[in-house]
């Protein structure tokens, strides 16, 4: 994801991660270790947290494409999938 972040964060793009943990420091040290340059939140309530049922989380990890307007657009891509709904939906967020 860094990689992509980094290619397309200009442009508009951004990851909104939440962690699904129960644990403040295991999570702080991963985003310090990681360096993770997007926003990450966590409510320490691991896989109770609401986010899990609103989005309706089956596996891990997981990740939803949202566009501009607010709409689900795509789940769980990987890759050059992923990669080209990015494009895709930077395109339309500029029409």
């Amino acid at each position: 994801y860094k990689e992509l972040y980094e290619k397309y964060e200009a442009d508009g793009f951004e990851i909104f991660q939440v962690n699904i943990g129960t644990s403040k420091p295991v999570w702080v040290n991963a985003v310090l270790d990681q360096k993770l340059p997007w926003i990450s939140v966590s409510d320490l309530r691991g896989e109770s947290t609401p986010a899990v049922g609103l989005y309706n989380i089956k596996t891990l990890p997981a990740n939803i494409i949202i566009s501009s307007g607010g709409d689900i657009v795509a789940r769980n891509l990987y890759g050059d999938k992923l990669e080209k709904e990015i494009e895709k939906q930077l395109r339309n967020s500029k029409r």
